[in-house]
């Protein structure tokens, strides 16, 4: 007879074969597909914002810094108009941003070539043009200078004030650019146009006197959405023999519509 009466021949009293005690560890987890689509949604999100955006920009910027680059000069953009003049630190942020935006070489779009008038926000790259510096003799910060293009009639009028909506300085003329004849899907900035000023009038308290303002400008577009646009002047205004130039090579102007600046439209556009 056996002397043991026990009749479980294991010796070891827990039935449980796993000698892990912490019942929370399982070697054989179950896959949590909560866990996975996080994992691939931030893979996804990695991959959109540090790849190239050949597709989106031409250039080797994400569609995100471009984005995030064109808010953060409309945000300067408005600062510098509601103070006058932008402060040095300011100037270096903008024109490093420009340098960026022209860079990225974002697709170009007609339309954003026209919808009225747009304010010039910021020169930099050159001396003060003469458009400014000539008409704007009384220092006066809240006088508005810009221009209207209009793609469909390939017409333009250019805006400077002297005192305000009382007197005023037009040039119109024409332009013509490599745009119209390409295909939109294509076309990238920069893009480049050629302005003929043929008419010069100036406007005092409802009378239009005529001025002697003839040249040819020279345009490149180096940025463009619905709300900002940054202009490069490659070459000097060609004016008549004896004249000063309009625009040096080099200058560069940031334009905005004035209701992004938080100012109505010039009475001669409205």
């Amino acid at each position: 007879p056996n002397p043991n009466p026990n009749p479980n021949p294991n010796p070891n009293p827990n039935p449980n074969p796993n000698p892990n005690p912490n019942p929370n560890l399982n070697h054989n987890p179950k896959p949590d597909p909560k866990s996975g689509t996080m994992l691939l949604l931030s893979l996804l999100l990695f991959v959109l914002a540090a790849a190239p955006a050949e597709g989106w920009t031409g250039g080797a910027q994400s569609v995100f810094s471009v984005e995030a680059d064109a808010a953060r000069l409309r945000h300067l953009l408005r600062e510098t108009r509601a103070v006058g003049e932008a402060p040095p630190a300011a100037r270096e942020e903008m024109d490093d941003i420009i340098t960026r935006l022209a860079d990225a070489r974002v697709p170009f779009r007609r339309e954003f070539l026209g919808d009225g008038f747009w304010m010039a926000t910021y020169e930099t790259g050159a001396e003060e043009p003469r458009w400014k510096r000539q008409f704007n003799f009384l220092k006066r910060s809240d006088n508005r200078f810009g221009q209207c293009y209009d793609p469909d009639s390939l017409e333009v009028k250019n805006y400077g004030e002297i005192l305000g909506n009382a007197c005023f300085v037009t040039a119109e003329g024409t332009f013509k650019g490599t745009f119209e004849n390409a295909d939109p899907k294509a076309t990238r900035c920069p893009q480049d146009f050629e302005v003929y000023v043929n008419k010069g009038t100036i406007h005092v308290g409802g009378l239009s006197i005529p001025l002697p303002v003839k040249g040819v400008g020279y345009l490149r577009v180096l940025y463009a959405d619905r709300t900002l646009r940054i202009f490069n002047s490659p070459k000097d205004t060609e004016v008549a023999p004896g004249q000063d130039t309009w625009e040096k090579g080099g200058l560069i102007v940031c334009q905005m519509p004035p209701e992004e600046l938080g100012e109505p439209k010039p009475q001669f556009f409205a």
